[in-house]
């Protein structure tokens, strides 16, 4: 039986430049068997693999945890496909960001300079990509584009990559350079949910700000994506089953805006809004947005019933784990104890679906290798359980799959 949460008190909130070490009391969730064989059952089939990338952080993660070599083989045979993948002209397949995350690892990456780095082609093909993806400006593309703007903030700190960088901080200066235009508000209907919506942008743009050394022009673009976020929220009303403050998307002008119960990780807005307003309050020295987020988060910590949050299963993407990843990262962003409280719930309730779920083969239903399937429980495992080692690598894995 689940505990209701209770909710602290309101404080002023305080933003760490760092997450804090964290060690939560629960007992360590199960699936820690039944997840590497769900993924290796996958690997043993002919169908081709949709994010190999994802694949290789999560064996790399292994490797790291268990000291393994054959996961690291592994990780070595995924990242080589995955690069594969990267490479061919269609650009945009499975994950290219993770080959930036694990190109940053020393067990995978061993070349002794740039010159021979095997991400080094790679880096002129998406660029070439990004620039393309940038100047037509469609909507369709635009989670691949920021899947290119993540990779190369991730290679920033690689030879001749930061020039990447720099260039793509000037494109970003460029009106209408992403969908919709950032100096305007919502000319059409957008997703505010992770990864790809407005609310992911926002927290990859900080990430970008920082990064690239905090040039003017990006802290005005964060401010008028924060803008554009504001003014699509509406007052929260249980009685009328008003739960959110933020919508799933952003209405096109003179349409109504499409507004749900779930708070998940890859649908729900207002957990991901939070964590964006902290984010862009620890670096636009902004106190009213950490004011915002502390009220945004704090309102989700009374939503715990189905009908109140959409969520029925262990699922990262749409469940459980995804909802506890949330709340660690809102305590690790404010130091807020009630968030503590969050994360302990759901990841208790993640347990308790997991193991239901284990038991009924329903992740055999599930596209392994994506965060709606094994891979998905597999990296939240190794960063939400006690039992991890690897809990802060598996963080940024999760921010990259």
């Amino acid at each position: 039986m689940l505990s209701p949460l209770a909710v602290p008190s309101f404080r002023a909130s305080t933003v760490r430049p760092a997450p804090p070490a964290y060690a939560p009391n629960s007992a360590p969730v199960t699936g820690w068997d039944a997840i590497p064989a769900l993924l290796e059952a996958r690997l043993s089939t002919p169908e081709p693999l949709a994010n190999p990338g994802g694949l290789a952080a999560y064996y790399y993660l292994l490797y790291r945890q268990h000291g393994q070599l054959g996961y690291l083989e592994r990780a070595h045979a995924l990242f080589n496909q995955q690069l594969a993948y990267s490479q061919a002209p269609a650009a945009g397949a499975g994950s290219p960001a993770a080959l930036a995350w694990l190109g940053a690892r020393a067990d995978v990456q061993t070349q002794a300079s740039y010159a021979t780095c095997p991400l080094r082609p790679l880096d002129a093909t998406l660029f070439n990509r990004l620039q393309q993806l940038g100047s037509q400006a469609q909507p369709a593309d635009r989670a691949e584009l920021l899947h290119l703007v993540r990779y190369f903030r991730l290679r920033a700190g690689c030879g001749e990559s930061a020039t990447y960088l720099s260039r793509i901080v000037e494109l970003l200066g460029t009106p209408a350079y992403l969908v919709p235009a950032a100096n305007s508000v919502s000319p059409a209907a957008q997703s505010l949910a992770l990864p790809d919506g407005l609310t992911g942008e926002l927290l990859l743009l900080t990430e970008v700000y920082q990064a690239a050394g905090r040039p003017p022009t990006l802290a005005g673009l964060i401010r008028a994506r924060v803008a554009v976020l504001l003014a699509t929220r509406r007052e929260t009303d249980f009685s009328a089953g008003h739960y959110s403050i933020f919508p799933d998307t952003a209405a096109e002008p003179g349409q109504p805006a499409c507004f749900s119960n779930h708070l998940s990780w890859g649908r729900g807005s207002d957990l991901a809004a939070s964590l964006a307003l902290y984010r862009a309050q620890a670096v636009l020295h902004d106190a009213e947005l950490g004011r915002i987020a502390e009220l945004v988060g704090l309102n989700t910590l009374l939503r715990t019933a189905p009908e109140t949050t959409g969520i029925g299963s262990a699922q990262f993407f749409q469940g459980a784990f995804g909802v506890a990843y949330l709340y660690r990262q809102l305590h690790f962003l404010s130091g807020h104890p009630a968030y503590q409280h969050g994360h302990a719930y759901w990841l208790q309730a993640a347990e308790r679906y997991l193991s239901q779920e284990l038991a009924a083969g329903f992740y055999h239903t599930q596209p392994a290798d994506s965060l709606s399937g094994a891979l998905g429980i597999g990296l939240a495992l190794l960063q939400l359980s006690p039992a991890s080692t690897v809990a802060g690598e598996a963080r940024g894995a999760l921010e990259v799959v």
